[in-house]
């Protein structure tokens, strides 16, 4: 079992609840199971793309997916 690295404090969202995972520059969940769901669109997802701007829902806590566009940072110093 890995560690969560984002824990939400709430009793409708499990400590399993879901994965969220990059594969090939997309982000992925995919649902552990839950008691109280994860949702997409309003839809209950067992595994889905998680698109930059779009809103999943788990349990009653909202978790938006926020996208960087493009990475302005100055690695020559």
């Amino acid at each position: 079992r890995v560690p969560s690295t984002l824990r939400i404090t709430s009793y409708s969202v499990s400590s399993t609840h879901c994965v969220l995972y990059w594969n090939s520059g997309v982000l992925w969940v995919v649902d552990l199971f839950s008691a109280n769901g994860t949702r997409l669109h309003g839809h209950r997802v067992d595994v889905a793309v998680f698109p930059p701007g779009d809103t999943l829902k788990v349990g009653r806590a909202d978790l938006l997916h926020l996208a960087v566009l493009e990475d302005l940072r100055d690695d020559e110093e």
